[in-house]
């Protein structure tokens, strides 16, 4: 009889240990998934902010590589009858700044350059 309650003590005593192990992790993933949440949230927060940095940098373009792009875009549109070169090139400016930088327009494909071009020649006035 005696024998019988030890091993029913020590049994209840493992259930209990196992219960406490199974709380302390059901916490401790609690915890975790609490931290994680708020860390992506705020990481979401710092990505809309970057993207927004980015686009109202105009992918870093500096004033003398726009005007030199516009002076070089005019001077080639002037040579297509029909076509307003203040028009086309300023379109054709913002397509492209706003979505590359310099250094990426110069090895864009050329299926890619006649779409942009393409667009701002439908949308002339």
């Amino acid at each position: 009889m005696f024998i019988k309650h030890q091993v029913q003590k020590l049994k209840f005593m493992q259930l209990f240990i196992i219960s406490s192990q199974r709380y302390i992790l059901y916490t401790l993933f609690l915890v975790l998934f609490v931290f994680m949440f708020s860390s992506c949230a705020g990481s979401r927060q710092l990505a809309d902010e970057a993207v927004e940095e980015d686009l109202s940098s105009e992918s870093q373009w500096t004033e003398y590589e726009k005007n030199a792009f516009l002076e070089s875009c005019k001077r080639d549109a002037t040579q297509i009858e029909g076509l307003n070169p203040d028009h086309y090139c300023n379109c054709f400016l913002e397509k492209l700044q706003y979505t590359y930088t310099i250094d990426e327009v110069l090895t864009l494909p050329d299926e890619l350059i006649f779409e942009l071009a393409e667009k701002c020649i439908e949308s002339q006035p």
